[in-house]
């Protein structure tokens, strides 16, 4: 699955306020979907993640808040089918 992690949300809250439209395109070349596009929800995200006070690059979030949301179901996003490739460049 596709997800955002702590560093994801944090880096992306950054980009956000600076550009309020601003989208987090996600990539998972292993696993389906291969990607996901978010964004963080406005007001309840962006205020969790500018108060939270953890200093470790990954960590937990609260989980009964919805922190980020998919911003390709039409509503921020429209996908075209293009046909593109995933390379994994990281290495096995």
């Amino acid at each position: 699955t596709c997800f955002m992690s702590s560093l994801d949300l944090h880096t992306q809250c950054s980009y956000q306020l600076m550009l309020p439209e601003a989208i987090a395109i996600v990539c998972s070349p292993r696993h389906e979907p291969r990607f996901g596009i978010f964004r963080l929800t406005d007001p309840m995200g962006i205020d969790t993640i500018q108060n939270c006070k953890e200093k470790s690059a990954f960590h937990p979030h609260d989980d009964s808040k919805v922190i980020y949301a998919n911003a390709s179901d039409g509503s921020h996003v429209v996908l075209a089918n293009y046909d593109f490739d995933i390379i994994d460049i990281r290495g096995t």
